[in-house]
């Protein structure tokens, strides 16, 4: 069984993989719009579009399934590969990345929530009880701290580890509800109240 305090130090160690080279719960609403892919054109004022071409095209490419703006917010959904935590927390960097350049290039997005696609439904390790995350968030004000140095790799992955929301069906009678719990760490320089 792994510790709360390896899990982490695996975090820290994968949160350095995840954004090497960067440069830089919520669900979408029926009135929330789709968002396509654009190329970045590179003149100061960076689109949702522009955002999915850099999570589909640029360096670890994702397998974006949807993007949608809905007010402030840009809610992403990829499909994910990982079979363990390491390469899950990687995922999440790539998405952390992009929007970190996103906030940089002008785009102005309070918060883009991640949602995971064909996520492993089955524990690994690390992963804790309920498997891999369904859902994280990150905000635009950790991107831009990011941005201008004032939060780690690290410490910018942590923020949005400590986001991360379990969404399970529970059969209740001849019906079924879904049920949320978030899970927040509360180590280094995040805590939950970031969330």
């Amino acid at each position: 069984m792994t510790s709360r305090r390896s899990v982490l130090a695996l975090a820290g160690t994968a949160a350095v993989g995840a954004l090497a080279g960067c440069t830089g719960g919520g669900s979408s609403s029926p009135d929330g719009h789709t968002v396509t892919a654009a190329k970045p054109d590179g003149d100061g004022s960076a689109t949702p579009g522009e955002l999915r071409w850099l999570l589909t095209h640029g360096d670890g490419a994702l397998d974006v399934r949807g993007m949608r703006v809905d007010g402030d917010d840009i809610d992403v959904t990829f499909a994910s590969d990982a079979s363990d935590l390491t390469a899950f927390l990687q995922e999440i960097g790539k998405v952390l990345n992009g929007y970190a350049r996103y906030v940089r290039s002008g785009g102005t997005a309070t918060r883009l929530v991640g949602h995971v696609a064909d996520r492993a439904r089955t524990d690994y390790e690390g992963g804790g009880k309920r498997g891999q995350a369904d859902r994280f968030h990150v905000k635009r004000e950790w991107a831009q701290k990011f941005n201008d140095g004032a939060l780690s790799k690290r410490e910018y992955l942590q923020k949005a580890i400590n986001t991360r929301a379990y969404v399970r069906t529970v059969a209740a009678g001849n019906a079924t509800s879904t049920t949320s719990a978030t899970t927040a760490s509360t180590s280094g320089n995040a805590t939950s109240g970031d969330a």
